[in-house]
């Protein structure tokens, strides 16, 4: 392939502007607050779902406490309404001794129910502590949630006005370099996982050590100007430098 000495120079700003602009994806995709908010929304999630099975679950209990309350009040009055026939006593004495049995009965049913009663208030009070509780951890974690991901943003946007010039320094190169050494360096760079072409002064690879064989440097010593060279080994375009 053949390129000017200036096509093949733009090369190395272009791979200057890729190795920063992957090290700006490496960092956007690697933010701590990534993490977290993975964490912390986790957490959101399952307190989310505590609250409305404590919801839930105090609705239920609620609603067997209205019941209970209900077969109290119902007890009572019936305890009530017996003792006051059986007070005015109302009926001969078999009937006044049913009466006296079923207030036995009454008492004991109401003694269990108003049991039931004390343990449901207990459990409801219980459930109540817990759903304020929760929703009281679920404010926090909504309030963490948001800052994090406001925090993640601003990083996010950071890093995003970094990558923006040297985009803008690659497509002036791309001008410059053309479309077909383009496609050829952008093979080459998706080949060895980011490196496309490098700079040569004179057998020296800047940043690398490298050591070229005796056919390989005259092949590399005598190649024309506007020649692109890739290294035999390593495939990456040699961008000749003169010091």
């Amino acid at each position: 392939m053949k390129a000017s000495p200036r096509q093949q120079l733009e090369l190395l700003v272009m791979q200057e502007c890729d190795t920063k602009l992957a090290r700006l994806t490496y960092d956007a995709q690697n933010l701590p607050e990534h993490k977290k908010l993975a964490e912390i929304t986790g957490r959101r999630d399952d307190m989310t779902r505590f609250v409305a099975t404590a919801q839930s679950e105090l609705g239920d209990q609620r609603r067997e406490a209205q019941k209970i309350t209900a077969d109290v009040e119902r007890l009572k009055s019936r305890q009530a309404l017996t003792q006051e026939r059986l007070d005015k006593g109302l009926g001969d004495m078999k009937e006044l001794q049913r009466m006296q049995d079923e207030l036995d009965t009454i008492a004991k049913r109401l003694e269990k129910v108003e049991y039931q009663q004390m343990e449901s208030d207990e459990t409801i009070a219980e459930l109540e502590t817990r759903l304020e509780n929760g929703k009281k951890e679920l404010v926090a974690l909504n309030e963490d949630v948001a800052a994090t991901m406001k925090h993640r943003d601003e990083l996010l946007a950071d890093l995003k006005s970094q990558a923006q010039p040297l985009i803008d320094k690659r497509r002036a190169a791309m001008e410059i370099v053309g479309p077909e050494l383009t496609a050829e360096y952008d093979a080459i760079r998706k080949s060895t996982g980011g490196l496309g072409a490098v700079a040569l002064r004179g057998r020296v690879v800047e940043s690398m050590s490298i050591q070229f064989t005796a056919t390989e440097w005259e092949r590399i010593r005598s190649a024309a100007p506007d020649e692109v060279i890739t290294s035999e080994d390593m495939e990456w375009i040699l961008v000749r430098v003169e010091d």
